[in-house]
C-alpha cells in the first residue's frame, strides 16, 4: 500500500522558508537558492543577503545544527569544511537548523545587516 507519512519534525526547508519570510518582512533583500561560485566550483546557498546587490551575510539551514549549542550564537569556530569555504566570502556566515532558533538567527542576520556595508563585492 502506498503512503505519505507526516513528518516527525520541520525539515531544512521549512526552517529556510521561515527565516527568509520574516528576513523579507523586514525589507531585506533575502534571495532563496542562490547559486555562485568559490575556488572554481558551483555552490548554492540557502539564503543570502544582499544590500543594493551587495553580498551581506549568508544563511545556511542544516538539520546538524541542532547539536550546537547558543553558546556561539549559531555563528560557529568549529564549521563543517562547506561553511568554513562559505566563509571565505569574507562576510558572516550564520547556521540555523531548529524552528526554536530562527528568531536569534533572524536578529543576528538583521543585526550584522545594519552594523555592516561591504563595498568591496
Amino acid at each position: 500500500m502506498d503512503e505519505i507519512r507526516y513528518p516527525k519534525k520541520e525539515s531544512e526547508a521549512e526552517v529556510q522558508s521561515v527565516l527568509w519570510m520574516k528576513l523579507r518582512e523586514q525589507g531585506l533583500d533575502a534571495r532563496l537558492q542562490v547559486i555562485g561560485t568559490l575556488d572554481g566550483r558551483i555552490h548554492k546557498f540557502d539564503i543570502v543577503v544582499f544590500r543594493g546587490q551587495i553580498l551581506q551575510a549568508i544563511v545556511e539551514c542544516k538539520s546538524w545544527s541542532r547539536r550546537y549549542s547558543k553558546e556561539r550564537l549559531y555563528q560557529l569556530t568549529k564549521n563543517t569544511r562547506q561553511i568554513r569555504k562559505y566563509e571565505s566570502y569574507g562576510i558572516p556566515v550564520f547556521v540555523c537548523g531548529r524552528p526554536e532558533t530562527i528568531p536569534e538567527v533572524f536578529n543576528l542576520v538583521l543585526s550584522t545587516y545594519h552594523s555592516h556595508n561591504y563595498q568591496h563585492f
